[in-house]
């Protein structure tokens, strides 16, 4: 199979996108400015795909047999990638413009009791500070999708998740998400383009929310709160549609509490455990201004993939 070589000395080690051209039998370096989805035929902003990693690339493909292993890819509407005109294009530095499309990894952590783990950022991040998202980063050289995942779920949390607590021996992918930062263009020209793989690991017994708590050691570097939030809660997050402008209905709210718990890290490192208010994180992303606490619309979409998939399991 050929490649293209593409310009490598931007890509360090980083784990870059390529597309997978069936007709031509060839892999080209996915461009900064070129949304994933305009290599696909697709109608609307989501489409299935075959994603996997090949000699330090993600590569990604159109299914084309039946027994393919395929998953959702998504984009927002608002995507800054999507949206850009060309003038706009030719505003972007070299710096950016041959950065390629970087490579993302995130692990939704279930309990056992069926809650998912959520991370805040640190508001000292210059990209989606005090944003509750689950625990990820940038895939390295040489490992697996899921090795990065649970790696990062490690640095991040301190919880470290082995094959014998964690029911699947494997982290599948159950989609991913194409992110650009900012993440409208109302709040800036894009400076950053990722594919994020979202991971789902589910835990035995006896291996529930307060139990893993215990471990629980968030990194105040990248992470300044963590937060098991139970099924109701993340419907709620999930209907906080900022495509639709929709909130989340009346019925789900009357069953939430007005708080959440979550351990949370100061500047001094000290951890404490502490009721959080819950409306932040029914909160929709902003068009301009400063941004806000909120779940990133990434994470929802991954959140609502988790209760698609796991409501037709059970």
């Amino acid at each position: 199979m050929a490649a293209s070589t593409g310009s490598q000395k931007f890509a360090g080690k980083r784990i870059l996108v390529y597309i997978q051209s069936i007709a031509q039998n060839k892999l080209n370096q996915a461009q900064f400015t070129e949304s994933i989805f305009n290599h696909f035929t697709c109608e609307g902003n989501i489409t299935d795909v075959c994603a996997r990693l090949h000699e330090n690339r993600l590569v990604v493909s159109e299914p084309v047999k039946k027994d393919d292993e395929y998953v959702r890819l998504r984009r927002p509407s608002f995507c800054p990638i999507h949206c850009m005109r060309q003038e706009e294009r030719n505003e972007l530095p070299d710096s950016v413009l041959n950065r390629g499309v970087d490579t993302g990894a995130a692990v939704l952590l279930e309990s056992c009791d069926g809650k998912i783990l959520l991370t805040r950022r640190a508001k000292h991040l210059r990209i989606f500070p005090g944003t509750w998202v689950p625990p990820g980063g940038h895939l390295e050289l040489n490992e697996s999708i899921s090795e990065a995942g649970l790696r990062e779920l490690e640095e991040e949390t301190g919880l470290k998740v082995t094959n014998d607590i964690c029911s699947m021996g494997k982290v599948p992918i159950i989609g991913l998400w194409e992110s650009s930062y900012p993440y409208r263009l109302s709040r800036g020209l894009p400076t950053r383009h990722h594919i994020v793989i979202y991971l789902h690991a589910k835990l035995i017994a006896p291996f529930t929310a307060e139990k893993m708590n215990t471990f629980l050691h968030p990194s105040r570097d990248e992470t300044d709160a963590a937060a098991w939030l139970d099924r109701d809660v993340i419907k709620a997050i999930v209907e906080t549609d900022e495509e639709s402008g929709k909130d989340a209905s009346q019925d789900i709210l009357s069953k939430l509490p007005n708080t959440f718990r979550a351990t949370v890290v100061d500047e001094s490192n000290t951890y404490q455990v502490k009721d959080l208010p819950l409306l932040p994180l029914l909160n929709k992303a902003p068009d301009t201004g400063d941004d806000i606490e909120r779940v990133s619309t990434g994470t929802k979409f991954a959140l609502g993939e988790w209760l698609r998939i796991t409501s037709r399991i059970s």
